[in-house]
């Protein structure tokens, strides 16, 4: 690869025999030189380049764009990272930090979208209505360390614990049957490198009759579709608090599952 000078790097030139050496402060062992022969009105062997933040670059377009998405920033929304996409006329190159990319899915998610949350009627609340939305998003109040929504407080202490432990999840994204037919949206899910899911689901109101039949179902449909209590499905409940104890332990578990 060739050597490559950030914009305002001082440099020091020494012209000799028609030759122009220049180094520069931090690269003292580098030496950039060019003959005047090397330049003509066609161009020459220096190319710049722009470090420039998605919304400078807005309305441009460049040959390669070399796109920088960090891991953590409430600043990122849906809309910025189609702007930062869409500037490349021949190559893109995303620079994603960690060692996984798909948290690049939270920003799929209703929430970490600007235009989503715009309202531009005065006169009605709700403008927008998905196909296939979030169920009772309305419930989604609690916002996480990482900047998603949840719907309770025992899900925002266990997504804080997951984000403090470096485990990468997903929060109620889709689960297609592959054997059994239907769609469930676990509480937390994981992938693993080698592309298994595994599920963690927290059950808030087992003392309800009808949570406990409704989870009772779900707990079926996980089992009939590969997923079992202790290998890949991993529960929390809660009686009259939330046990820390008991959410490290799973997180633990959970960990050593992704391994």
């Amino acid at each position: 690869m060739s050597p490559t000078l950030l914009e305002a790097a001082q440099g020091f030139g020494n012209a000799k025999n028609k030759l122009l050496n220049v180094a520069f402060a931090g690269r003292p062992d580098v030496r950039f030189g060019f003959f005047r022969s090397n330049f003509s009105n066609d161009g020459g062997p220096l190319e710049l380049a722009y470090a420039l933040t998605v919304h400078k670059a807005q309305g441009s377009e460049f040959g390669t764009v070399f796109v920088v998405v960090p891991r953590e920033c409430r600043l990122l929304t849906r809309e910025l990272l189609y702007t930062a996409l869409t500037r490349a006329r021949q190559h893109l190159v995303l620079l994603v930090e960690g060692h996984d990319a798909s948290f690049l899915y939270d920003l799929t998610r209703p929430e970490r979208s600007e235009v989503a949350r715009r309202n531009s009627n005065l006169f009605a609340p709700g403008i927008r209505h998905e196909a296939d939305g979030v169920p009772y998003a309305e419930h989604l109040i609690h916002r996480t360390t990482a900047g998603e929504l949840v719907r309770s407080k025992s899900e925002l202490v266990i997504a804080n614990h997951l984000h403090a432990k470096g485990l990468q999840y997903h929060y109620e994204r889709p689960l297609d049957g592959t054997i059994v037919a239907g769609k469930l949206r676990p509480d937390f899910s994981f992938v693993t490198d080698a592309g298994d899911v595994i599920l963690w689901e927290h059950l808030g109101m087992l003392d309800r009759a009808d949570y406990r039949q409704s989870w009772d179902w779900k707990r079926d449909w996980y089992a009939n579709n590969g997923y079992n209590e202790g290998q890949n499905l991993f529960t929390t409940s809660e009686g009259p608090g939330l046990d820390m104890r008991s959410v490290t332990e799973v997180a633990e578990r959970v960990s050593k599952a992704m391994r």
